[in-house]
């Protein structure tokens, strides 16, 4: 869940997880924020259990971020990455892409940068790459997407980031 109080015109964004050590997927439960002063979030699907830093451009759409998630559809033991809008006043996340797949494998997406020209960039972690999804394009909801582009040989990318000019 992310707190819509949270998210201004700017969309800065925090995400909170009550936890006391650093979960492993193959072992932890989907947690729940739970927090009693605070009302209102945004909702993500249940089986989501890893949400990654969202990714916004004032410059593109200056009201929606992107929000890549790891979900275990349907109980699978293995994940799948997925990418949901988020803006403010929304009740429920919207799924935009995903799962994410490359040569018919998952991609576990860790970082993500979303450039002035719509360009969504996805630090495809266990590929060693980054892959570029147009998001001026529709994406079929639960059908693979397919990245435009993908730019090979980045050793475990953790984050991504574009120029100073907000040029991609």
């Amino acid at each position: 869940c992310i707190h819509k109080k949270t998210l201004p015109k700017d969309i800065s964004c925090l995400i909170t997880m009550e936890q006391s050590s650093i979960p492993s997927p193959a072992t932890e439960k989907i947690i729940k924020i739970k927090d009693e002063g605070i009302s209102e979030y945004i909702e993500f699907p249940e089986d989501t259990f890893f949400m990654e830093s969202l990714a916004h451009n004032g410059a593109f759409k200056s009201n929606i971020a992107y929000v890549p998630v790891q979900r275990r559809i349907k109980g699978k033991p293995d994940p799948e990455s997925h990418v949901y809008t988020i803006s403010p006043g929304m009740k429920n996340a919207k799924h935009c892409l995903g799962p994410v797949v490359v040569d018919g494998e998952p991609v576990t997406v860790f970082g993500s940068c979303l450039g002035s020209n719509g360009m969504l960039f996805l630090c495809a972690f266990n590929r060693n790459s980054i892959l570029v999804y147009d998001m001026n394009m529709s994406y079929k909801e639960d059908e693979p997407a397919v990245p435009l582009a993908e730019i090979p040989n980045v050793p475990a990318p953790n984050d991504v980031a574009v120029d100073h000019g907000n040029n991609t």
